[in-house]
């Protein structure tokens, strides 16, 4: 007997014995492969279906509105860290470490590449503080108040 005919009585048989057999008995078809199969389906759909690419207009949208979010929280934690000392050690504590990671995670975003965001936050604590005649605005309507108006003439004379 060559390999042909071997080929061929195999072919036969399981045209002929196994498969009618698999086709009447669902129940043993699904012991035997019903969970592979399941699986594999599975896995053969992730990889047909692409995966859809993300919009760069809508991650930027939405990093600003996390670093909004962020600015906003650190904000309202510098008016807490300003005025609790009426708050026990435990709270002040808990409001540093807050805040300490809060910074944190605003300069981790600040870093992202492709971004622009609205808002820069400085480390207020740490600076040193400005001389108060320096943060006092002018409103003196003198000559050094005046603004300039620059003329662009464009067109002919």
């Amino acid at each position: 007997m060559n390999l042909q005919q071997l080929g061929y009585l195999l072919f036969a048989s399981l045209v002929l014995v196994v498969l009618p057999l698999l086709v009447t008995r669902r129940a043993l078809l699904r012991r035997v492969a019903g969970e592979r199969m399941v699986r594999f389906g599975a896995w053969a759909r992730l990889q047909l279906i692409p995966e859809p690419e993300p919009d760069p207009l809508a991650l930027d949208m939405y990093r600003a509105r996390q670093r909004q979010k962020l600015y906003a929280d650190i904000a309202r934690l510098r008016r807490i860290l300003a005025s609790d000392e009426e708050m026990s050690a435990t709270r002040q504590l808990g409001n540093r470490i807050a805040y300490d990671w809060l910074l944190n995670e605003f300069e981790r975003t600040r870093r992202q590449a492709g971004s622009v965001y609205l808002y820069d936050v400085l480390d207020d604590w740490s600076a040193a503080p400005a001389s108060p005649a320096a943060a006092t605005p002018v409103l003196a309507s003198g000559p050094r108040s005046r603004s300039t108006v620059e003329v662009l003439d464009i067109g002919w004379r």
